[in-house]
């Protein structure tokens, strides 16, 4: 039942989130909608987190009350006692379907509600950059440049330092191994 949140409610925070420093006026025309699109997500995936819980407690009590009333439903001779009635409910399809539900819901909410965590940071990004814009704080560049390539070699310069963290970690189990035998 593993469902993307995003795809459920068309959103593309990839897209959506990242602010343009060189279109502010765009970026503050669009603001409003973006965190009303991703405050519905999340309060709508909440909700049904909520109603899937509810009906995890209903299941868990009808079956609880069905085990107190008819205790042999649990196995002939068994008792009612806590740990058989729970063991009984806990081990129910029904039950445990409405609980990985939950289970479920429960993780898109928290992934919706983190993104609209970003949409509002997004909005303290944009006050901040267009006060530096009206500033003129933002630094220009001589010549221009290409901002993927540095992107690019920057991430094969951090590659290469955890590549070497690594290698001096198995390095120095393989001393202690050698120190250890002799």
């Amino acid at each position: 039942m593993q469902t993307d949140p995003f795809e459920e409610y068309d959103l593309d925070p990839d897209n959506d989130l990242p602010v343009n420093p060189d279109e502010l006026d765009v970026e503050w025309a669009v603001q409003d909608d973006v965190i009303k699109k991703y405050g519905e997500a999340a309060a709508d995936a909440n909700k049904r987190a909520k109603q899937a819980h509810e009906r995890v407690k209903t299941i868990r009590s009808t079956l609880v009350l069905e085990a107190n009333k008819n205790p042999d439903v649990m196995g002939k001779g068994v008792k009612p006692t806590a740990p058989n009635v729970e063991a009984y409910y806990r081990s129910n399809e029904e039950y445990q379907e409405a609980k990985e539900e939950m289970i479920q819901l429960e993780y898109e909410a928290e992934i919706l509600s983190n993104a609209k965590s970003r949409a509002y940071n997004r909005k303290h990004t944009l006050q901040e950059l267009t006060k530096l814009a009206l500033m003129g704080w933002f630094a220009v560049p001589q010549e221009p440049r290409e901002l993927s390539e540095l992107i690019r070699k920057a991430e094969e310069r951090a590659g290469e330092q955890a590549n070497g963290k690594v290698r001096d970690a198995i390095n120095k189990k393989k001393k202690m191994r050698r120190g250890t035998k002799k």
